[in-house]
């Protein structure tokens, strides 16, 4: 199988605010987070510092080509870091990028020693790409069209691919 995660990778570094704008996170300003520690330097290529209407937030990704159950519990752990190195809120968004054994998150991880005994929570947000319908918008993000064929377009595979390759160009 193909390594997707380094495909989506380079689609963060060059298209990471119209990756955040299709998590439907839009932004005003937007810088990659370069100068990592150790305990963070693995996420530095999906985390970037933005703000929106003055306020200031990191947006981190996370892309899985099929879903795992343990997706969660990384987001959790890795915004939690995010967090606490920049000082900000972290916004997580979740790329799930082929169908198999996804089933629905609703938003949320939280973790309780009993039902009304919360410990912990985090919120994501999850954008499975085989729902998603491309617009206009994305032939100006290059990383975004390199995603456009796992997506829903009304097109036939190779045509798909040779329209984002065409974008892309």
């Amino acid at each position: 199988m193909a390594d997707f995660d380094g495909g989506f990778k380079i689609a963060a570094r060059s298209s990471g605010a119209g990756l955040s704008r299709l998590g439907g996170i839009p932004v005003d300003h937007w810088e990659p987070i370069g100068d990592t520690v150790q305990t963070t330097e693995r996420l530095a290529d999906r985390a970037f510092r933005a703000d929106r209407d003055g306020s200031r937030f990191v947006v981190y990704f996370e892309a899985y080509t099929r879903w795992v159950e343990s997706a969660p519990w990384s987001v959790l752990a890795k915004s939690g870091l995010l967090s606490e190195r920049e000082r900000l809120p972290t916004r997580s968004l979740i790329f799930i990028l082929l169908p198999q054994g996804y089933r629905e998150q609703g938003g949320t991880f939280r973790l309780e020693t009993a039902p009304d005994d919360p410990t912990q929570q985090v919120w994501f947000r999850e954008i499975p790409l085989w729902k998603e319908t491309p617009e206009e918008w994305w032939e100006y993000h290059h990383g975004l069209m390199t995603l456009f064929p796992l997506c829903k377009h009304g097109m036939e595979p190779p045509d798909a691919v040779a329209h984002a390759a065409t974008a892309i160009k």
